[in-house]
């Protein structure tokens, strides 16, 4: 039940460290712009995702901001 994970030790660009967001407000309206839309290669979640009234509507939004080919 449990696997490792391993992660690339790589350090981001200028450019990458840019498009580190941390955004606060409600999940579920922050990303309403269609420029956010497949713009994200990676989502991740803290503390927050267990505050959604409905999990699929949060599921729904990390889905549709991430790149066709994010995580």
């Amino acid at each position: 039940m449990l696997q490792g994970v391993t992660f690339p030790e790589v350090h981001p660009s200028s450019e990458a460290l840019k498009r580190n967001t941390l955004s606060e407000g409600d999940f579920t309206k922050l990303f309403l712009d269609d420029k956010e839309r497949r713009s994200y290669d990676v989502v991740v979640t803290l503390f927050f995702i267990d505050t959604a009234r409905n999990i699929v509507e949060y599921l729904e939004n990390i889905h549709a901001v991430l790149k066709i080919s994010g995580t």
